[in-house]
């Protein structure tokens, strides 16, 4: 390979590196607000790769400074940790992550399957943990995790919310909405 081509792919690595992250946020975003105008969900989806028909969403909360910490400072800390918290997810999890919003960092994990719903959901709750620990370990920082039910990928916005309602429900480090007493989607 000539230095000019090694040149050239280390350039197109590297633009593909500074757009990825851009891409991912736009799926997110186009999930949670319901657009998908002229088809832009299969767009996002063919540009990132995506090819299965499935998925479920995490949301990753960062567990708030005691209440004599600065929150400012937290907050800042949190942003410039985001990035580690981004390659952690990838490394445990198929993912594609959302930008930090406030405390907490949206993630689609894709499948290729909806079926074994319980053996999928306790594979999820063992990775989501393993993800804990390990941003524990690397960031310094707890989280709790809330996960969503598998659903076809044009329903990831009721995932979402389910997601959203175990967070909320959430009395441990990891919840699955489908281990809440009522499951209200």
């Amino acid at each position: 390979m000539s230095r000019k081509s090694r040149s050239n792919d280390l350039q197109l690595r590297e633009k593909l590196e500074t757009a990825l992250p851009m891409l991912e946020h736009g799926f997110i975003y186009s999930v949670i607000m319901g657009q998908d105008t002229a088809g832009l969900m299969e767009q996002y989806r063919e540009l990132l790769g995506i090819h299965q028909k499935y998925g479920c969403f995490l949301v990753l909360a960062a567990q708030p400074p005691k209440k004599d910490a600065d929150s400012i400072q937290w907050n800042l800390n949190l942003n410039r940790m985001y990035e580690r918290i981004r390659e952690l997810t990838h490394e445990i999890f198929s993912a594609i992550c959302g930008p930090l919003m406030g405390d907490k960092v949206l993630c689609v994990v894709m499948c290729d399957t909806q079926e074994d719903e319980y053996t999928t959901r306790l594979h999820m709750m063992e990775q989501a943990k393993e993800l804990n620990r390990r941003l524990t370990t690397a960031v310094g920082q707890q989280f709790q995790i809330g996960i969503g039910s598998v659903v076809p990928v044009k329903e990831l916005a009721r995932s979402h919310k389910q997601a959203i309602n175990a967070l909320r429900q959430n009395k441990g480090e990891v919840c699955h909405f489908n281990d809440l007493p009522l499951q209200k989607s």
